[in-house]
């Protein structure tokens, strides 16, 4: 699946981050060189910025519980924080920041590998792995995606402390 921001030649101005993918919410570039991701979240359609701060809360709050406990930690990308006051620009230099809530953004360790989604591991791995996030109030497993090795959850990505209802 392509998404119309690929051809657009999005990048964090003044960084290395350039555009690599995006989800319902926000678009997700990558610095390589410092193997990082950053996840800002995008305006919506409707402009309804308190949702995108729910979803965002929701998330970022998530890997924090997630980082600072021993289990889960092993299990996700290492969490580098929240970060705010980004300028997006297109591969024209033109500022496309409005597009973006800049404050709405967190960083984590880029896992170069294919992930799958959560809900097509077997039932065994999504009760194991789901009872650990679950146990430490991360909630939200339905759209976490998984990096498998020798049939068991490596890596996980795409978790929240609750479910947010899309606003579309």
């Amino acid at each position: 699946m392509s998404f119309a921001n690929a051809r657009r030649g999005l990048r964090i101005k003044d960084s290395k981050f350039e555009y690599l993918t995006e989800g319902a919410y926000g678009v997700v570039f990558v610095d390589r060189a410092a193997n990082r991701i950053r996840k800002i979240y995008r305006v919506n359609d409707e402009g309804l910025a308190s949702h995108c701060i729910e979803a965002y809360e929701a998330e970022a709050k998530a890997f924090e519980i997630a980082s600072a406990d021993e289990r889960l930690r092993e299990l996700i990308p290492e969490w580098h924080g929240r970060r705010s006051a980004q300028s997006i620009v297109d591969q024209n230099d033109q500022d496309v920041s409005n597009e973006f809530y800049s404050d709405l953004a967190f960083e984590v360790e880029f896992i170069p590998d294919a992930f799958q989604k959560f809900g097509v591991i077997s039932s065994g791995e999504q009760e194991r792995i789901g009872a650990l996030f679950i146990e430490r109030g991360i909630a939200y497993m339905k759209d976490a995606s998984v990096i498998l090795r020798d049939g068991r959850v490596h890596k996980v990505i795409d978790f929240a402390t609750k479910e947010v209802e899309p606003w579309w």
